[in-house]
């Protein structure tokens, strides 16, 4: 492949994640080019949204933050203009990038209730299942490959309950107090990230939550506590929490609500993974009794961490009980904190986990009671809340300003996660086709490694409450140099590119900008580009890449063949593109 050049006159297009600079201010250049006449709007034709119980529990929240703002004379920022509100929702919602065509039509639309009813529609879409089981799996699940662990049957088993709008209350229930077959067992160890696959009759893939930490019971605890609970007693397994809420005694306490199973492999030798049937025991049995010897847990009388007594033939049971009762202080507030930092970049408490601290800093608490009280009282609706928190005035800010918000007066830039930029890439660069088209069965092997990948070099920790993200080197070389970047900014037949060269209608530049940053180029970046191609050379085909792999096989056979000067310009102009601080960034 040619070497490719940053395009310098094209603002913020260059590569800043390496040296740690926050992404471009939208606001200064966002103003949408000319739209083109298009076909009705796709979105519109969902129904209205906000029905005139959550249009009162958004004013609400919004009254507050608003007075909030006013009594503290902050300055606060204007709206996002529809094409940043656009990327920023799907990305939230979905996981990925808006598709060209819906976002044009979106653009088009007068509607003064189209942001309402993209909400509405992103959150009706079988994508935001398949999204929210990523991040959930991701939040729940311990990063180890066990092989008595079936990670893909937990996968398949928690896409059919949000797939079914189970309530967030019953599917922790459900995922706490699991008992049957695991697994089919005999599979691999290493994960299967493709929900194309329902169910197996006969395994309860929710098990596999629990033997996850069925040899090591206090892992399991202290994630219990932490993801659903918001609340970190796990430093209580070696000595007394340092707030003095909790001590060593009450964390053996809790833990012991986790004992009183019994997990049995259902077949013996199996090479993989194992299944394992799991099932509460009214009394130890001998198998219990050795895990208690062996772990430490189990003598003492099973206790929620408010001190209600779990004891009886079925402790997790009763704990789940306890704990996603509406009494409960923590389960409606934890889940509400979290997915708040998550759509915008800081929650009412930090770190999102650490609600049980006596010091904790809550901000504007009030707010984060009535979305609690709400999103109990309409059923734990995941969706529903979702669809509240991105309706706000908060979330629909512009991100100005390079000082972190205070009370959101202004949207706080993020970094996407690994799940996102990977699937961006791919949207954003037409590749998967292609690469399906030259791997054929193998395409599967292919995505997990470019994920595995992927999670090890993006992924962020959601629980640090850092005011900035500063990137490292081995992001930004992935970027430059990795594999997806170098083919999607390649002129292939059938990619983005691609296809937008062929189209020869004018709106090369459109088309590229849409699927990338999902806005149209301003006038600044149109000229820079007109003067590149202006003084365009005649086109070298360069070196192809060697090598078997995939990616290079796609480029070898799909690469356009043609000296015309402007497919050089574009390619880099793709380049720049997804290297752009504005790309990585959600905005």
């Amino acid at each position: 492949m040619p070497r490719r050049h940053r395009i310098s006159a094209l603002a913020c297009l260059t590569v800043v994640i390496a040296a740690g600079a926050g992404a471009c201010s939208s606001s200064a250049r966002r103003e949408a080019g000319p739209a083109p006449s298009v076909e009705a709007p796709v979105i519109a034709a969902a129904p209205s949204v906000h029905p005139e119980a959550v249009r009162e529990v958004i004013d609400a929240v919004d009254g507050a933050i608003g007075t909030a703002w006013a009594s503290a004379g902050i300055t606060v920022a204007p709206d996002a203009d529809d094409a940043t509100f656009a990327r920023r929702a799907t990305l939230d919602l979905v996981g990925r990038l808006p598709e060209a065509t819906e976002l044009e039509a979106f653009l088009v639309d007068p509607a003064p209730d189209k942001r309402d009813r993209l909400l509405q529609a992103l959150t009706a879409d079988p994508a935001w299942a398949e999204y929210w089981t990523e991040e959930l799996d991701d939040l729940w699940m311990f990063d180890r490959r066990d092989p008595r662990v079936d990670r893909t049957a937990f996968r398949r088993w928690l896409h059919a309950q949000l797939t079914a709008r189970v309530g967030y209350d019953e599917l922790v229930r459900r995922v706490l107090t699991a008992s049957g077959v695991s697994s089919e067992g005999g599979g691999p160890v290493q994960v299967d990230w493709s929900l194309d696959e329902p169910p197996t009759d006969g395994v309860n893939g929710a098990v596999n939550y629990v033997m996850q930490g069925f040899l090591s019971p206090q892992d399991l605890a202290g994630q219990s506590s932490r993801v659903f609970l918001g609340v970190q007693i796990q430093c209580a397994e070696c000595h007394d929490h340092p707030n003095g809420r909790w001590t060593q005694a009450d964390f053996r306490r809790f833990t012991s609500a986790f004992m009183q199973v019994d997990g049995r492999p259902v077949e013996r030798g199996m090479r993989g993974v194992r299944a394992f049937e799991l099932e509460d025991v009214a009394t130890p049995t001998r198998a219990t009794r050795r895990r208690m010897r062996r772990t430490g847990y189990g003598e003492d009388p099973p206790t929620a961490l408010d001190g209600t007594d779990l004891s009886g033939d079925a402790p997790r049971l009763a704990l789940a009980r306890w704990m996603t009762s509406p009494a409960n202080p923590y389960f409606a507030r934890a889940i509400v904190n979290r997915l708040w930092a998550r759509f915008l970049g800081r929650g009412f408490v930090e770190p999102v986990d650490d609600l049980g601290a006596k010091d904790a800093d809550v901000v504007l608490e009030p707010v984060l009671d009535r979305l609690a009280r709400d999103f109990v009282e309409h059923g734990h609706d995941l969706r529903r809340l979702m669809q509240v928190m991105l309706s706000t005035r908060a979330y629909q800010r512009a991100a100005v300003g390079a000082a972190p918000p205070t009370r959101w007066e202004h949207f706080a830039l993020r970094p996407m996660s690994d799940t996102q930029l990977l699937r961006a890439l791919v949207d954003a660069t037409g590749i998967e086709p292609l690469l399906e088209e030259v791997a054929g069965d193998r395409l599967p092997r292919i995505q997990q490694n470019l994920r595995r990948a992927f999670r090890f070099t993006f992924d962020v920790d959601e629980s640090g409450d850092e005011d900035g993200f500063s990137g490292t080197v081995p992001q930004a070389l992935m970027l430059e140099n990795g594999p997806l970047v170098t083919a999607g900014s390649s002129a292939l037949e059938g990619s983005t590119l691609g296809l937008a060269l062929a189209a020869e209608d004018g709106r090369t530049l459109d088309r590229l900008y849409l699927a990338t940053l999902s806005r149209y180029p301003d006038d600044a970046e149109r000229a820079a580009v007109d003067q590149r191609l202006a003084e365009a050379p005649a086109r070298s085909d360069g070196r192809l890449p060697r090598g078997g792999g995939p990616v290079a096989r796609v480029i070898r056979q799909k690469r356009i063949r043609s000296d015309r000067p402007e497919v050089a310009v574009y390619e880099d102009v793709m380049w720049a593109l997804l290297n752009s601080s504005e790309f990585f960034f959600i905005h």
